[in-house]
């Protein structure tokens, strides 16, 4: 085929858009799942990174 129609190219430009937004919500939606687990699990590093802290503070003072 080495012509094109003006309403293929039409289906064709509608098809693609359609499938880049699809494609950016599902990154989107991946991404914005990744940092809720991250930002749950925030607190409970925090306190460990904490506690660590303490302990190395406390052995300092004790030796």
């Amino acid at each position: 085929m080495t012509s094109f129609s003006v309403g293929g190219l039409l289906l064709a430009l509608v098809v693609a858009i359609v499938k880049l937004v699809v494609g950016v919500l599902i990154i989107a939606l991946f991404e914005n799942s990744m940092a809720r687990l991250r930002f749950c699990a925030t607190s409970r590093v925090t306190w460990a990174g904490f506690g660590f802290a303490f302990l190395a503070f406390v052995s300092l003072l004790v030796a």
